[in-house]
């Protein structure tokens, strides 16, 4: 006799208002290191947009296993180069609302996009899938 499995497979999407920024902005001239304080107002700048890009569409706290993470940046003036794509802020901004921690066990892959769009709809738009023992996450309407 099979018991049904207690894991849920979950989606959870969101929508960041602004397209992600490259590493060439926040590392200016190639400098690994960069300048601490744009680093840091960058990190903490996005790390505020996505919990408010999670808070917007109503995302209360998981705890998702083998997440696969899909991050679309989208542009108008010009597209950054995928692997430019300074996405750490956002994942980081999960850790602990999506995911326990950014370890293997929870984050299995990471993959960036950078796409064109037309003025005024630039965006970032974050997919979250994963294992989640729990079917609760998002709030009901009251």
């Amino acid at each position: 006799m099979r018991f049904p499995s207690k894991e849920f497979y979950m989606t959870v999407k969101f929508t960041i208002p602004e397209s992600l920024p490259s590493y060439n902005k926040i590392f200016p001239g190639g400098n690994a290191k960069g300048n601490f304080h744009i680093r840091r107002k960058f990190h903490d700048e996005w790390k505020a947009m996505t919990l408010a890009g999670l808070a917007q569409s109503r995302i209360r706290h998981y705890s998702l296993e083998g997440c696969k993470i899909h991050i679309t940046s989208y542009y108008f003036s010009h597209q950054v180069d995928a692997d430019n794509i300074y996405c750490k802020a956002v994942l980081d901004a999960l850790k602990g609302r999506i995911f326990d921690d950014d370890s293997p066990k929870y984050v299995k892959t990471v993959t960036k996009t950078s796409e064109k769009c037309l003025k005024g709809e630039e965006r970032t738009e974050v997919v979250v899938e994963g294992l989640s023992t729990s079917p609760i996450g998002v709030e009901k309407d009251a």
